[in-house]
């Protein structure tokens, strides 16, 4: 039975690689990192609709101001060259009064939305700046995640070739129990007999399986439970 317990530890052994394939620690890691990073992109986009906002009030503010900027500038320069009778000078200075409050108006409101915009840019920029090392830390995991993939890829197909030549050697009717045992419980079609238990499923035997089994009175024995072909336990 020496074929059929190298057999077992050889399919147990896949498994544990196939096992440890899913369960990187880096791949734990990475999993929190992209998680920082999607409540950090999160964040971002209320910060940068923040700062959008306060740009656009600012935009929208100057786009209004600009043209009663230019307008006061022509009624002022025709305030100094005028020439014309009284009546006209009051008027332009009235014009330019009212023109110059609104402006002024602007010039407040201008004001407070730069002072607004500039911490609103600079939390942008800070986000942006402390998650640079988080971007890079992501590369670097999913690097090494694929290389560690690839190795243990390389060594599951190793294991796998091994695998097959020890089942080669195993007498039909044997290796038939084994791979129908494989395709029903899955990770390997063989269990040892540990004392009392298959140690497939852990199940506790009966005497009577278990007399049955020592006698060898059966070319192959199975688990009445999860149906894996039975070896002794080496220990």
């Amino acid at each position: 039975m020496s074929t059929l317990s190298e057999l077992i530890d050889a399919d147990r052994w896949i498994d544990r690689l196939a096992q440890q394939r899913g369960h990187l620690p880096e791949s734990v890691e990475l999993a929190a990192v992209e998680d920082e990073l999607r409540r950090r992109v999160a964040e971002l986009k209320v910060r940068d609709s923040a700062r959008a906002n306060a740009a656009a009030a600012l935009e929208q503010s100057q786009q209004h101001s600009e043209p009663l900027r230019q307008r006061l500038a022509t009624l002022r320069a025709a305030a100094r060259s005028a020439t014309g009778g009284s009546r006209d000078l009051v008027a332009l200075e009235k014009e330019i009064t009212h023109i110059a409050s609104d402006v002024a108006r602007y010039d407040d409101q201008e004001l407070i939305l730069m002072e607004s915009l500039e911490p609103l840019e600079a939390a942008v920029r800070d986000l942006k700046h402390e998650t640079q090392p988080l971007i890079a830390t992501r590369a670097t995991l999913t690097a090494t995640i694929a290389e560690l993939q690839v190795s243990i890829d390389d060594e599951v197909a190793a294991k796998r070739r091994e695998r097959d030549d020890i089942s080669a050697q195993l007498p039909d009717g044997v290796r038939r129990a084994y791979d129908e045992a494989l395709r029903r419980a899955g990770v390997s079609g063989g269990a040892y007999v540990d004392g009392n238990r298959c140690d497939g499923c852990r199940i506790a035997l009966s005497p009577l399986d278990l007399d049955r089994w020592r006698q060898g009175s059966a070319a192959v024995s199975a688990c009445p439970e999860c149906g894996r072909v039975w070896v002794p336990c080496s220990s």
